[in-house]
């Protein structure tokens, strides 16, 4: 993906590697240069407004969220963000491995799959139908969890909430075929 800045998660290489960018007015925490600009990275990442408005493009298509709205970003989709005047989001970027468990698991095939099967890089969760208000409700709870970052659950509530966000997605894409585990 050449001309393009490849944006690495600034946890890559720490024992848990979800990387939560708290943007308020355009400026972001953890200070992160790639995020106004068009990038792409290895990593999935979803999007939750919190106040205002906030466009999300990619070079194919643009979604506009409000407050109370998220959306999930493919990995290696060249994409920017950019929040309105007085806009604040949270970006949580996190390995695919977070939602997939094990190497060889059902949930990897079931990910792989949603992701390569989904027409969409970016699919928006826009409050229009039950499940996406479900998935904004988890997306709400995921925020609310940073007030108790460094707490000894915390990874722990993360990863459950991932994965139940995934789990609604998997449940209501209309493209899905569920694939039958193999229990040995």
């Amino acid at each position: 993906m050449p001309n393009y800045i490849n944006s690495v998660n600034l946890r890559e290489n720490s024992d848990f590697p979800y990387l939560v960018l708290d943007v308020v007015d355009r400026h972001p925490t953890p200070r992160n240069p790639c995020f106004h600009v068009f990038h792409w990275h290895h990593d999935l990442q979803l999007l939750y407004v919190l106040v205002g408005r906030v466009r999300v493009q990619t070079l194919a298509e643009t979604v506009t969220l409000t407050t109370g709205q998220g959306c999930l970003i493919k990995p290696e989709v060249i994409h920017r963000i950019e929040g309105a005047p007085e806009s604040h989001y949270r970006s949580f970027v996190f390995p695919v491995t977070m939602v997939t468990f094990y190497p060889g698991s059902p949930a990897k095939r079931l990910v792989a799959e949603t992701l390569t099967t989904t027409e969409r890089s970016i699919l928006p969760f826009l409050n229009d139908q039950d499940w996406t208000k479900k998935v904004n409700g988890l997306l709400r709870g995921l925020n609310e969890l940073e007030q108790s970052k460094g707490a000894p659950l915390y990874p722990y509530q993360v990863l459950t909430t991932l994965a139940q966000i995934w789990l609604v997605i998997e449940e209501h894409l209309p493209t899905k075929k569920l694939v039958k585990p193999t229990i040995a």
